[in-house]
């Protein structure tokens, strides 16, 4: 298990198989590398306030080229 990117790459070099757990929990990837679940947009106005203007699925950003 990795925290960080550092971490995740010195692991990856040494030839071990990593679980990324960031700061929304554990991340899993699948065969594209891709994470599962919702990706949020958010929109943020001058006084700190958030707005979700959208969810992607790992499928629609892959349909984007992203």
């Amino acid at each position: 298990m990795v925290n960080s990117f550092a971490q995740g790459a010195a692991a990856l070099k040494a030839g071990k198989q990593i679980r990324y757990v960031g700061p929304g929990g554990p991340t899993s990837f699948d065969a594209y590398h891709d994470s599962t679940g919702l990706f949020q947009v958010d929109r943020y106005s001058a006084n700190g306030s958030v707005k979700v203007a959208a969810n992607l699925s790992s499928a629609q950003l892959r349909a984007l080229g992203l």
